[in-house]
């Protein structure tokens, strides 16, 4: 339900949700709006995106890569690959990545990452399974239109 308030500097629309990853309620607000149609017209907008599950683009990318193995891995891979994706999350992703969201994940960023990975003296073909957990995690963000700035990432994954 959405509630709409008139602001000096012009309408707000606040509404709450339940977050589809995790289950938790959320509330999403925003403001700036000249006229309240407008606010409305955004709320709607918001509400239509979260019916289409589009909203979440402030997920954690743990989370994410976590959602990522249990809803579309797991039936399709061998056990063995799903210990690996599993491994590869809470022994490496989770530690460094635990509180970035998906959303801002930089290019620069994972570079980063990966060469900490060769710092702890991790062999190059153990810094290939890594990111091709976190690679396959964000191809497959993209292609539900999760992650709409981070598209450089995937090409420098692929380098």
């Amino acid at each position: 339900m959405a509630s709409f308030k008139e602001l000096k500097s012009g309408w707000r629309y606040r509404l709450k949700y339940t977050d589809p990853f995790t289950q938790q309620q959320k509330e999403k607000s925003k403001a700036g709006f000249r006229t309240k149609p407008e606010a409305e017209l955004a709320a709607a907008e918001f509400l239509r995106q979260l019916k289409q599950g589009f909203e979440q683009t402030d997920i954690p990318l743990v989370d994410y890569i976590r959602n990522w193995i249990d809803n579309y891995k797991k039936d399709v891979v061998r056990k063995n690959t799903i210990k690996l994706h599993d491994n590869n999350l809470n022994t490496h992703i989770k530690p460094y990545f635990n509180r970035l969201m998906l959303q801002n994940l930089k290019p620069d960023m994972y570079q980063v990452f990966l060469d900490s990975l060769f710092k702890k003296g991790l062999s190059k073909r153990t810094v290939e399974i890594i990111n091709s957990t976190v690679y396959s995690a964000i191809e497959h963000a993209l292609a539900e239109m999760m992650v709409v700035r981070c598209q450089n990432l995937v090409s420098l994954m692929l380098q």
